[in-house]
């Protein structure tokens, strides 16, 4: 079966994997418990709570600036487990803001912040970030080559809000980590190993 191979696969990756990823992106983590979603929690508000312009922040010249409109962000997140209906749509706009900066931001500091922005976001939105999921994954995989702890930890940290959304089916995990998987950078094949 195809998950047989992956597993298969997953075996070998990790055992060639962790020697060959030394000194090269992500490092391998310990085993970790994983991050549950109740499905029976109350909504909170996130975006309302947010002062007026803190976005354009985000486009800020200084790194602090970028940071701090990040970390204005994650004080409410990390208090909302579930975010109302109302602010679906724009939490889809912000979430294409933070895919821009984590994909092209210089500043370790700020793209770590925003990927765990981004795995505090998948947990609100549960299964409704699946569309999103699949923009995502791919990216938060294929940043595993980052060397920095701040960042790797946090990736680590997102993937695993992502996959105990509920917004990614298994078909859509094997997929995204097979892909991880034939990456030519050994921490991104292990990191995808270790997530599948």
């Amino acid at each position: 079966s195809p998950s047989r191979g992956l597993g298969d696969v997953y075996k070998r990756q990790r055992a060639a994997g962790a020697a060959a990823a030394a000194g090269s992106g992500c490092a391998p983590r310990a085993p970790h418990a994983e991050a549950a979603v109740d499905e029976e929690v109350a909504e909170v508000a996130v975006l309302s709570t947010l002062p007026k312009g803190w976005s354009t922040k985000l486009s800020s010249a200084k790194w602090q600036e970028r940071k701090d409109a990040l970390d204005t962000l994650l004080a409410p997140l990390a208090r909302a487990p579930r975010v109302p209906r109302r602010e679906f749509h724009e939490m889809s706009e912000l979430l294409r803001t933070l895919k821009r900066v984590i994909g092209t931001d210089a500043n370790v500091n700020v793209v770590g912040s925003a990927v765990r922005a981004a795995g505090l976001l998948a947990r609100a939105l549960g299964p409704d970030f699946a569309r999103l999921a699949k923009e995502y994954v791919p990216l938060l995989l294929d940043k595993c080559a980052e060397k920095n702890k701040i960042v790797c930890d946090a990736l680590y940290t997102a993937l695993d809000l992502v996959a105990a959304s509920g917004a990614a089916a298994p078909a859509d995990v094997a997929e995204w980590a097979a892909s991880g998987l034939a990456s030519k950078t050994p921490a991104v094949r292990l990191a995808a190993a270790e997530w599948l």
